[in-house]
């Protein structure tokens, strides 16, 4: 470790040593952690051809090549046994002469100013001057995710998986030829693995142990990890890294890339602004999360907001939002904040919307109902790979007819090989209005508004008034918002929608820029 850290990021001075001994300490201990860390880089193999790759972009300056076999290469500047040796020494050095920013990480404009002073220092001035991309890349990289580095930085990639150290696999946005693209990032032993992971979960402020193996962090950028550490409860340490986009897809850009129509984001909207409590399920990596993203933009641009979640997935665009996130105390349970502890908490807030996200246990799944029952719009995640499978859950966490009756509409996402693609999509494979069975029975009735089909890629289509005469969860909602001729509004809020796809928005505020116009004329 080096050392123990004050509330302002810098490494405090232990009254009883030396000020010289700790900082050999340090010296010694900084050049361990960097020497478990090597260095080493990643390289193109030679047997790689300029036929298979299908794509190639830079990440800052290392090198990504996609391959049509299902390989993610990274290429990193290349460096000698006495160029690695002085980058050790710069990045001990700065260790010990800088202040650290959030989560142990000095700014990187920082860095690279810091760079000449230390070489200066050092007597490496000459060899800064001559290699100077090099180093600042290396450098730069011991304060950043080290072997891993382009793998975080990549927007393009989803998920980092490794199921052990010999394995480092990735999910990208912009391919899905293959589910999980092999990478030739080496990870070293399995103690400088260790090393890695824990020095990773010291970003997150977490802290992983053969008492407690299991944990799950966020990064300072957003992103979830999840650790099995050691061999507690796995074969070794393994970890995931799921990676959330910088720039969230827009409702354009999902509409433009087929994974639903402008009249079935026209029909969400509606069921929005009527404050309806609407549920958005699928499988793992199957969409939903950037389905509710893009689709929660269309809430009114005045109304009041509250997320829940676990990790900080929601990225809406309002005003008036309040994100609310778990908290887990491995040291007193009583000091712990789940899903269903800040719902509640929500009411006082006054919200016209609450979002769950990923409502994972039953007490969070039947929390949400209740909070449904409050009279606010609502929306929630659920892991479930179909609507009927979405209430066979709801129903074992122990929601009664009565809450179940809150349930307006069940959307359902899947990732399918389109045979019209020649490759994996993401599509909404159905839309489920939810009601209870005739003279209030038991079992509620499901009805299909939507659905796709795979082969020929195509959804149910409706003009206007055929969907206003089909759903009666939109005409209900007509009702709500008082409008005299739904299927007029309904064709009003495509138009917006057709119009905002064609304008190409670049983010979810200019897609509410473009909506808001619904509620100012």
């Amino acid at each position: 470790m080096l050392g123990t850290r004050r509330q302002d990021g810098k490494f405090g001075r232990r009254p009883d040593m030396m000020e010289g001994a700790i900082r050999d300490m340090i010296r010694d201990g900084v050049h361990r952690e960097l020497h478990a860390l090597d260095v080493g880089h990643a390289s193109v193999p030679r047997t790689i051809t300029e036929a298979e790759v299908v794509d190639s972009y830079g990440v800052g300056d290392a090198r990504v090549f996609v391959t049509g076999d299902g390989r993610y290469i990274v290429s990193e500047p290349e460096v000698t046994p006495e160029l690695e040796g002085a980058i050790h020494a710069l990045a001990s050095h700065l260790y010990m002469s800088m202040d650290a920013g959030p989560a142990g990480r000095p700014d990187a404009s920082e860095i690279e100013g810091r760079i000449w002073q230390a070489a200066s220092e050092l007597g490496l001035s000459e060899t800064v001057s001559s290699h100077h991309d090099e180093i600042a890349y290396y450098v730069r990289r011991a304060y950043g995710y080290w072997g891993l580095d382009v793998l975080f930085r990549d927007d393009n990639i989803e998920d980092i998986m490794i199921p052990g150290r010999a394995a480092v696999g990735v999910v990208l946005r912009a391919h899905k030829g293959h589910p999980v693209y092999r990478t030739n990032v080496r990870l070293g032993t399995d103690a400088e693995f260790d090393s890695l992971v824990t020095r990773i979960l010291e970003k997150c402020d977490a802290h992983a142990s053969n008492a407690e193996p299991i944990v799950d962090a966020v990064t300072p950028e957003g992103d979830r990890v999840s650790v099995a550490f050691r061999r507690e409860v796995s074969a070794g340490t393994a970890m995931n890294v799921r990676k959330f986009s910088r720039t969230p897809l827009t409702i354009a850009d999902l509409i433009r890339g087929g994974m639903l129509t402008p009249m079935m984001a026209a029909y969400w909207w509606t069921l929005v602004d009527a404050m309806s409590f609407n549920i958005v399920v699928g499988v793992t990596s199957s969409g939903k999360t950037t389905l509710a993203n893009a689709l929660l933009a269309l809430a009114h641009p005045d109304w009041m907001i509250v997320t829940v979640e676990d990790t900080p997935e929601m990225r809406l665009p309002h005003t008036h939002l309040l994100s609310l996130r778990t908290r887990a105390s491995a040291l007193n349970k009583s000091l712990s904040y789940r899903i269903e502890d800040l719902i509640p908490v929500t009411l006082r807030h006054n919200p016209h919307l609450v979002i769950v996200g990923e409502a994972r246990s039953r007490d969070a799944i039947y929390a949400a109902f209740e909070n449904a029952a409050a009279g606010h719009g609502g929306v929630t995640t659920l892991h479930a790979p179909s609507a009927k499978k979405t209430i066979e859950r709801v129903r074992f966490a122990g929601v009664d007819s009565t809450y179940l009756s809150l349930l307006w509409t069940v959307w359902h996402c899947r990732e399918v090989r389109s045979p019209r693609h020649g490759r994996a999509v993401r599509r909404v494979a159905g839309v489920d209005e939810v009601s209870m069975g005739h003279g209030g029975g038991p079992e509620p009735r499901m009805d299909t508004i939507f659905s796709h089909a795979v082969l020929d890629d195509t959804f149910t289509e409706y003009a206007p008034r055929e969907l206003v005469a089909r759903s009666a969860r939109l005409r209900e909602a007509a009702e709500s918002l008082g409008l005299e001729d739904p299927a007029e509004d309904i064709a009003r809020r495509v138009s917006i929608l057709e119009g905002c796809v064609a304008s190409n928005p670049r983010s979810p505020a200019e897609v509410m820029r473009a909506t808001a116009l619904y509620y100012r004329a």
